[in-house]
């Protein structure tokens, strides 16, 4: 789905437009109201306004300059065009919405919410190129360097250096672990929007029909499969052994082939993080 609006411009920049306003409500309206700042520019831009008398949005768009000029060196015009254009709408959107009242006056229920408004909101515009700036920038670098560490964690890494800058700024030691609290839950969030929707499985059948289950789980599920040539320790026989990754929901009908095929198979079965090709997700890089 997502391919399909980094495809289409006009689709892509509403779809980032949509992420970028909806960042900017749970900034202005559920976050700084309840003097929460859970990292990044935008948490940054919560405490400076403690201290420089403007809009937290304008804050927001002049701390990203240096970090745009960074970004751009380092991921190209590409980079360019739909980070500024989310930066600069969130950053307007963030003023505007600051007109209205909050909607959470409850400091506990406004480190939940904004967590969660807030990784959906970074997730949509991630995957579709662009970031809202700030930590998002400094943690796809990071990315860059550590592609071994998933964006959410690094996330996590970066902001939390804010959370404790905000501990101090606002006196308030309980407003700063509430804020790490919706660092944390936005993180988990965001990876599991960048990485763990295709809820996938993957399995390893080991049995003397694997041929047979393989076409099965071919023509029944539609699901790839990979053979891979094995030898029993104890008998020394020679035999396929079959790799495929199915889907979450699809995992009792692909143990039922199995067993109708081989009850004797054996089957090891475990989580598949991300998966990147045909038929499943794509890198927040794409």
């Amino acid at each position: 789905m997502f391919r399909f609006f980094q495809k289409n411009k006009a689709l892509q920049y509403i779809i980032i437009f949509l992420g970028a306003v909806l960042y900017a409500f749970s900034v202005a309206l559920i976050l700084e109201p309840n003097r929460l700042a859970p990292g990044g520019a935008s948490g940054l831009a919560i405490v400076l306004s403690q201290f420089i008398p403007i809009g937290t949005g304008t804050i927001i768009l002049l701390l990203n300059v240096p970090l745009i000029l960074l970004g751009i060196k380092s991921f190209g015009i590409k980079f360019l065009y739909t980070t500024i254009f989310a930066i600069i709408v969130n950053s307007v959107f963030v003023n505007i919405f600051a007109l209205f009242p909050p909607v959470l006056n409850d400091v506990f229920l406004a480190s939940i919410c904004g967590g969660v408004v807030n990784a959906v909101s970074l997730g949509i515009i991630l995957r579709l190129g662009g970031t809202t700036g700030g930590t998002d920038i400094v943690a796809k670098l990071l990315r860059k360097k550590m592609p071994h560490l998933e964006i959410g964690t690094l996330f996590i890494l970066v902001d939390m250096v804010i959370v404790v800058i905000s501990a101090f700024v606002f006196g308030n030691v309980e407003n700063a672990i509430y804020a790490g609290i919706c660092v944390v839950i936005t993180g988990q969030i965001l990876d599991r929007i960048l990485y763990g929707g295709q809820n996938a499985r993957m399995l390893v059948i080991i049995s003397d029909e694997a041929e047979r289950i393989g076409c099965r789980l071919l023509d029944d599920l539609n699901t790839g499969v990979t053979y891979l040539n094995g030898r029993g320790g104890y008998t020394q026989k020679e035999k396929n052994v079959i790799i495929c990754v199915v889907r979450k929901r699809s995992l009792p009908r692909t143990t039922k082939i199995v067993s109708e095929e081989d009850s004797r198979a054996f089957m090891i079965i475990t989580s598949a993080e991300n998966i990147v090709g045909e038929g499943y997700g794509e890198s927040e890089d794409e």
